[in-house]
């Protein structure tokens, strides 16, 4: 995999080769996947292909609050409906969201 990197162009920012990786053993568990069946075999030759495959981008911009009220928040004229995010963003001036 290529080297993590950030590219930024007009306030765009490009998050570019997020390393990722996912633990077979922790994934047999979520599916309930006992580690001597021959479907374990199987969930890691997958996961391996996966994160050789894989590609995890991002993408953000410095924006700022347009509107606070107790039950939300307006950024960039989108409203997010949330008390708790307004409560932590109540003294904040600038934030990174990921559109």
């Amino acid at each position: 995999m290529d080297k993590f990197n950030v590219k930024c162009n007009d306030g765009l920012y490009l998050l570019n080769n997020i390393p990722f990786e996912i633990d077979p053993d922790k994934a047999a568990d979520k599916l309930k996947i006992m580690k001597k069946n021959e479907d374990y075999a199987a969930l890691k030759e997958m996961l391996s292909q996966a994160v050789k495959a894989g590609s995890p981008k991002a993408i953000h911009r410095v924006s700022y609050p347009d509107q606070r009220t107790e039950e939300s928040v307006v950024v960039e004229g989108i409203a997010l409906k949330s008390r708790v995010l307004s409560v932590n963003l109540e003294n904040v001036h600038r934030i990174f969201p990921m559109w």
